[in-house]
This record gives C-alpha cells, sequence and structure tokens, in this order.
C-alpha cells in the first residue's frame, strides 16, 4: 500500500485527485472567458502551467463549454507561416469535435485571403456548435513569438503582427465568437508596443497573471494529502519550511519530499521530522541539479538578460544587478513575477534558496567589480582545482601511450636535478602525487607540450594556444596579496582557465 511514491510524479496532471492548489486560478480564467475577457498566464516551467491547462479543459468540458488547446511548442504548428497557422485553427476544432463544416482547403489560406477566410470559418464552426463562445489555448507562447521563436518567420518576420491582427480583428468584430488564453513563460508577446516598426496589436491587450508559488495553507494540502497516502507523518512546521525554503514551487516541493521518501526507513507509518527534512533538502540540492536547470533553462536560452541579472544577484553581485534593475524594470518584474526574487525596501533577494545556491555555484566566477583579496582567493581556488585534475591526465595519458617505464624516464627530464635523483627511487604514480615529490603546475606545461600528439584530442588542435592560456593561469602564481592585479591580467585569467576547466571536465 505504502510502496508507490506519489511525489515523484513527472507528467502532466491529467486528474483532479493529483490536482492541488490551482483551481481559483482555474475558475477565475474561466470566468474572464464566459465574460468574452482573454487572459494570459505566465510562469516558469514546472509551475504547473499546462495541469492547469488540462484542469480547465476538464471544467469547460462539464459545462458542455467549447475549447481548443493549439501546442505552439508543436513544428506542425509554429513552422507554419501566419495564414497556414490560422487554418490549422480552424482544422483542430473541426476535427477535435468531429464537425462536418465548411471550411476552404489549405491552399486557399493565400496570404491575401487569409483573414476572411478565417473569419467566415470561425463563424461556420461556431455555428455547428450550436454557438458556444470558443476558448482558444496558446500553450507555449514563446515559440509564436517575435525574437525568441525556433521559426524563423516568426522570431523575424511579421507573422506574429499578421497573425494577431487577424484574431483580434475577428475578436473584435463578432461578439461572443471566442476569447484566447495565453500561456507561457515570459509576457513580452503583450508587452511590446513595437515589432519590427509595426504595432503590436496585443500591447497591453490581454491581462495575465504570474503563477504564484503555493502558500503554507496549499502546501500543507499536497503534501499531506500525498505522504498519507504513502506512509509519511510531516511534523507540523515543515509546510512553513518547504514553502519557503522552496518559493512554494509545487514541482520542487513534491521531489524534495520524494528525497524524503527515499531517506526514511521502509517501515510505515513513518513521522518525518526537521533534521530528516534538513538532509533530504541538501541531497536534493547536490544529486537533482538537472531539476533545477530544467526550470529555470528557458531564461538562459530565450531571456538571457533575465537570467544574467539573476545570476549577479546569485553570485553577490549587488551592484551589478541593481543596474539592471534600474534599467530594465520589465525584466525585474519578470523576475518578481515568476516568484525567483522578491522586492523590500528596495532591497532584492531570492525567494527559492535553493535556486540561488545553484546559480552560486555554477557561475561562482563570474562577479564583476571584485576587491583585490576576492580576486586573489578566485585565482588560488581555481589553480589549486585544476591542478590535480592536470596531474591526473597527464599520469594516465604518458602510461597508456607509453608505458609506465618510458613515461617515468620522460617525466624525469622534465623535472630535472635533483628532482630527478630523488624521483628515480619512487614508482611512476608517485611522481604525481606532491606529498612525495614536488611537482609544479609549470611541469604539466612542459609535459603536455613535449608530447602534444598524446594530448591534442583533450586541449584541441591548437597547441599554441594552449600555451599561452597555461602561461596565463601560472603567470600570478603567489598567493600573497603582494600587488594588484589588473581587470584586463584578471579577465585573461578567467578566459584561459575557463576554457581549460571545460576540457578538463568534458574528458574526465
Amino acid at each position: 500500500f505504502y510502496s508507490r511514491d506519489l511525489f515523484a510524479f513527472d507528467g502532466v496532471i491529467k486528474k483532479d485527485v493529483y490536482f492541488f492548489g490551482r483551481d481559483e486560478i482555474a475558475y477565475s480564467i474561466i470566468n474572464k472567458h464566459k465574460s468574452n475577457e482573454n487572459t494570459g498566464l505566465f510562469g516558469l516551467r514546472r509551475t504547473g502551467k499546462t495541469s492547469i491547462i488540462h484542469k480547465i479543459q476538464r471544467i469547460l468540458e462539464q459545462d458542455e463549454q467549447a475549447f481548443v488547446s493549439i501546442d505552439c511548442q508543436n513544428p506542425a504548428f509554429h513552422k507554419r507561416r501566419w495564414n497556414s497557422a490560422l487554418y490549422y485553427i480552424l482544422k483542430e476544432i473541426s476535427e477535435f469535435y468531429k464537425l462536418k463544416v465548411n471550411i476552404q482547403s489549405e491552399d486557399k489560406f493565400t496570404e491575401v485571403e487569409a483573414a476572411s477566410l478565417f473569419e467566415k470559418g470561425i463563424l461556420n464552426i461556431k455555428q455547428a456548435l450550436g454557438n458556444r463562445l470558443i476558448l482558444l489555448i496558446f500553450d507555449e507562447i514563446e515559440n509564436i513569438t517575435f525574437g525568441v521563436s525556433p521559426s524563423i518567420h516568426w522570431e523575424k518576420d511579421l507573422d506574429f503582427i499578421y497573425f494577431w491582427q487577424t484574431l483580434r480583428s475577428v475578436y473584435q468584430k463578432h461578439n461572443n465568437i471566442y476569447t484566447y488564453l495565453l500561456v507561457g513563460t515570459n509576457p513580452l508577446c503583450v508587452e511590446m508596443p513595437i515589432i519590427s516598426k509595426k504595432d503590436n496589436p496585443i500591447f497591453n491587450q490581454i491581462p495575465y497573471d504570474y503563477i504564484q508559488g503555493f502558500t503554507v495553507r496549499q502546501t500543507r494540502e499536497m503534501v499531506r494529502t500525498l505522504g498519507s497516502a504513502m506512509g509519511l507523518r510531516f511534523d507540523e512546521l515543515l509546510y512553513s519550511k518547504l514553502t519557503d525554503d522552496l518559493g512554494g514551487h509545487p514541482f520542487l516541493i513534491r521531489h524534495v519530499c520524494s528525497t524524503i521518501n527515499k531517506l526514511v526507513p521502509p517501515e510505515r507509518p513513518v513521522s518525518v521530522d526537521k533534521v530528516t527534512y534538513e538532509k533530504a533538502k541538501h541531497e536534493f540540492a547536490e544529486k537533482y541539479n538537472s531539476y533545477l536547470e530544467m526550470i529555470i533553462n528557458v531564461l538562459k536560452e530565450h531571456f538571457s538578460d533575465e537570467y544574467d541579472m539573476l545570476t549577479f544577484l546569485a553570485i553577490g553581485d549587488y551592484d551589478t544587478f541593481v543596474k539592471f534593475a534600474e534599467n530594465s524594470p520589465l525584466y525585474t518584474n519578470h523576475l518578481i513575477g515568476y516568484g525567483l526574487i522578491a522586492r523590500e525596501n528596495d532591497n532584492y533577494f531570492f525567494r527559492i534558496e535553493i535556486i540561488k545556491d545553484y546559480l552560486s555555484k555554477m557561475h561562482r566566477y563570474e562577479k564583476l567589480n571584485m576587491t583585490t583579496d576576492e580576486i586573489w582567493r578566485e585565482i588560488a581556488e581555481r589553480r589549486n582545482g585544476l591542478e590535480p585534475k592536470l596531474r591526473m591526465i597527464v599520469r594516465s595519458q604518458l602510461q597508456a601511450q607509453l608505458g609506465k617505464n618510458i613515461a617515468k624516464v620522460e617525466v624525469l627530464q622534465v623535472f630535472g636535478e635533483p628532482r630527478k635523483s630523488k624521483g628515480n627511487a619512487l614508482a611512476y604514480e608517485d611522481l604525481f602525487n606532491p606529498s612525495k615529490i614536488d611537482i609544479y603546475f609549470e611541469d604539466l606545461r612542459k609535459i603536455i607540450i613535449k608530447h602534444w600528439n598524446y594530448f591534442k584530442n583533450i586541449f584541441g588542435p591548437d597547441k599554441q594556444k594552449f600555451d599561452d592560456q597555461m602561461h596565463a593561469i601560472n603567470k600570478n602564481r603567489n598567493d600573497a596579496h603582494a600587488k594588484e592585479i589588473s581587470k584586463a591580467s584578471h579577465d585573461v585569467f578567467r578566459s584561459a582557465i575557463s576554457d581549460i576547466e571545460m576540457k578538463v571536465s568534458d574528458f574526465l
């Protein structure tokens, strides 16, 4: 009975039994639709957008209302030009409800005729549906949005303009024919007034909401309900901890609870206390970075300025973040709307600490406006982290190519006296052990350059570039803060070591 992990659910929620905390959003959208109002709903990945769409569809079906859901992420839709996309909508409604209506063939939907044919087609469909109001749901709206669509005609051409000019014109001309719901990550499509020197047809025309994180009450309802069925009894204070630590993000909450389920004894029922929770939260942050990357990767891919702002705040570069915030209030509003950050008395802070920790770790060496002490700390940390990995690569590659005996001779030639005499008495592996013999960063550079053919598949074909990078990394090798280091030198160091760190990481 307790064997199934109900928290480890990654798919779209299509049944009410697993649907928590979003009923109010669904009914609000439906009520606006019935009042002939268009709406928008935005939020990060895994906040439950598609699950809310399915909830809306279930309610509309129960009320015998009409709808069609267009997955804009489907190439069958976003690969079409705007005129063909209008035909696609009519076809989807007609096929979904098995209607026998007069819709012109797709080849008739030319750029000149598409708007009028869409109008005639949608009127015929409405009549065939008993004059029911139709809800057009556009999921993953970014895929047909200028600037971010994967299809060039939506990204750079005027397809976005013509498409929405048509839908808006028909909507305004005919009363109670349809409304549309735009669902996606970012409300850019309704916020930009001008696109390619043309007025945006839906600028400020569609009121929208962000999907907010769970309240403590909603977290308690979900965790307690699912946990009870799994034999997990959560301490009452954990509902507040889950909400605060994870920003009320339901996907993260569920998967931290799933981690708890793996940690506690199999004998059920069992109580879950704060110690178990903290251990599970730490383990989740360490092992399941892919979940965090999944949630914010859409910003990294399509809204890089917002991702950069988030990174600056995470790594403690507050001054740079504030400059972005002052120059780009729209981006700041998005990050607040996502529930990633909050603002209080002109101070910004993360609402989801686990994402802050993840970004801080991933981008800890990208901070700007650093003090001299911070720069030296970074140089020391990164060199000290890279050097043992290089020793491992040099040792294994030489042994694989030359055998231990010849490899040892080659290493000792680079060492020279007096280290050569000391090294003769050591095993080959010990030549790379700093506790047994002195081996320097410069030694590794010389060995790799001397035997470049054995290493070029790791570090790339450009031998001189690698040599220059190793010199740049080793140039400021003193950990003592005896001198200033210029921004230019620091930038060169970062560029060089980042490239080699990436290649070493890929190889290992």
